[in-house]
């Protein structure tokens, strides 16, 4: 980013700290840019409707306008009350809105792909939330 004359200062910070200064309705700017991720829990698609909730996480993440608080809800709604093609249909209506507003993308997403070595062991595994899958570290092996 600096290459193209961005300014850029960057700040690691515990849960609580990060939410008071980029996760707040204040939006003063204090977070231009942040990288954040969610909806892999490895669960079904249902569970991003979480993020888009008002009030909730739609408010206070992703600073939704009371307008902006009626565009997902009911698309996710509608994705609910069908099943197989229709329900296909209405999530890939919901994954295009989404993609047409959004800066964060927070739907699930069913096809991961996780490379690892099978020489890793002990305490390695891949869980369904990938994040998981770094826990223990200290516990892993590795094989010649």
């Amino acid at each position: 980013m600096e290459d193209i004359g961005l300014k850029v200062e960057l700040t690691a910070l515990p849960t609580a700290p990060l939410v008071e200064a980029c996760q707040t309705e204040k939006n003063d700017n204090t977070c231009d840019g942040s990288l954040a991720f969610g909806g892999s829990e490895g669960v079904g698609w249902y569970q991003s409707e979480q993020y888009y909730t008002c009030p909730g996480l739609g408010v206070t993440n992703l600073h939704f306008s009371p307008e902006e608080c009626n565009i997902y809800l009911p698309l996710f709604k509608a994705a609910a009350a069908v099943t197989g093609d229709a329900q296909d249909a209405a999530l890939h209506k919901l994954a295009l809105t989404l993609n047409e507003n959004l800066p964060e993308i927070y739907l699930w997403q069913p096809n991961y792909l996780h490379v690892y070595s099978d020489r890793l062991g002990g305490g390695f595994a891949i869980y369904p939330n990938e994040r998981e899958s770094f826990e223990s570290i200290l516990d892993w092996t590795y094989a010649p």
